[in-house]
C-alpha cells in the first residue's frame, strides 16, 4: 500500500525578532570570540601599564667601533693617555636607565651598579652622557690592580632617565660586559629586548602555533568523515586540550607582545 504523500505545509514561518534576529546569526559567535581576543589583549595591556615599580634596565649598543686591531697591524704601536696597547682597543656604547614608572633615588641603591669587563680586560676612557642633568647620574672608576670596572650613582632616575656610557676598552668587539647591581623592587637589572626582534620572534611561533592547531583539527575533521561516524569521546577531549593549549599559547604570545611594546625605550636610541 502506497504512502501518501504529505502536502508541504503552508504555515508561513515565525517571524524572529530584530535583536533575537541578531543573536541568532550565523556570524555573531565569530564575532564575539574575536572582541574577547581583541577585549584580552587590551585587558593584559592595561594591566601592565598599570603596574608602578622600578626597572632599571641596559641595552648593550648592538655595534661596536674596533679602533685597533694587532691581529692585522703587527708593527704598529699604540699608547693611549701615555699607556701603551698591547692588544685589541674597541669602543662599546652602553645606555642603562629606568623603564619604569616608580622613581629611583640614590638611596635605593641596594648593591652598587657597575660596569666591568670580562677576563680583566682594562678600561681606558668613560664618556658619559646623561638624558636630564637633574638626574644628577655620575661615575666612579674602580681598579684592582686593573681599572676593568665602572660604578655609577645618581641622585633620581625618574621614568626614561639614564645614560649613554661610551667605553673604549682593551680587547675585540665580541668581549661581553657584566651589569651587576640591585635596587629597591628589584632583584636583577634587565637587559632590554629588541622590539623589532622580539615581536618578529612571537608572532613566528604564534603563527606556526595556530598553523598546527588548524591542521591538526583539518586532519581529525577528515578522518571522522571518512568513517562517517560521530567523534568518541577520546576524540573530543583531545580537541578540547588542544584548544586550552592553543588559548595558552595566545595569552603568552599576547603577554610578550605587550611587555615588548611597553617596554621604555632606550633615552637615545639605538
Amino acid at each position: 500500500m502506497d504512502t501518501p504523500e504529505l502536502a508541504p505545509s503552508t504555515q508561513p514561518p515565525a517571524k524572529v525578532g530584530f535583536w533575537k534576529g541578531i543573536f541568532h546569526h550565523p556570524n555573531f559567535n565569530a564575532i564575539c570570540g574575536v572582541a574577547t581576543l581583541v577585549s584580552a589583549i587590551f585587558a593584559v595591556y592595561c594591566w601592565r601599564d598599570s603596574i608602578r615599580k622600578p626597572e632599571l634596565t641596559y641595552y648593550i649598543g648592538q655595534t661596536r667601533t674596533p679602533i685597533v686591531q694587532k691581529g692585522q697591524i703587527n708593527e704598529l704601536s699604540v699608547n693611549f693617555g701615555g699607556e701603551s696597547i698591547k692588544g685589541d682597543l674597541s669602543a662599546a656604547h652602553i645606555q642603562i636607565w629606568n623603564a619604569g614608572r616608580e622613581p629611583i633615588h640614590r638611596e635605593d641603591i641596594l648593591k652598587s651598579i657597575t660596569i666591568n669587563t670580562t677576563s680583566n680586560a682594562p678600561i681606558f676612557q668613560v664618556i658619559l652622557k646623561q638624558s636630564r642633568e637633574v638626574s644628577g647620574i655620575t661615575y666612579k672608576p674602580v681598579s684592582n690592580g686593573t681599572l676593568n670596572k665602572v660604578e655609577l650613582d645618581w641622585k633620581i632616575l625618574e621614568k626614561g632617565d639614564g645614560a649613554d656610557i661610551q667605553l673604549i676598552y682593551g680587547g675585540d668587539v665580541k668581549m661581553p660586559f657584566e651589569i651587576n647591581g640591585v635596587v629597591v623592587g628589584q632583584k636583577n637589572i634587565s637587559q632590554y629586548r629588541y622590539v623589532k626582534d622580539e615581536t618578529e620572534k612571537t608572532v613566528l611561533f604564534f603563527t606556526v602555533c595556530s598553523g598546527c592547531f588548524t591542521a591538526l583539527l583539518s586532519l581529525v575533521n577528515s578522518i571522522l568523515e571518512k568513517r562517517q561516524s560521530k567523534a568518541p569521546k577520546v576524540v573530543k577531549w583531545a580537541i578540547v586540550s588542544l584548544l586550552v593549549v592553543f588559548l595558552i599559547v595566545v595569552f603568552l604570545c599576547t603577554w610578550n607582545i605587550c611587555a615588548v611594546l611597553l617596554s621604555v625605550k632606550p633615552p637615545f636610541g639605538f
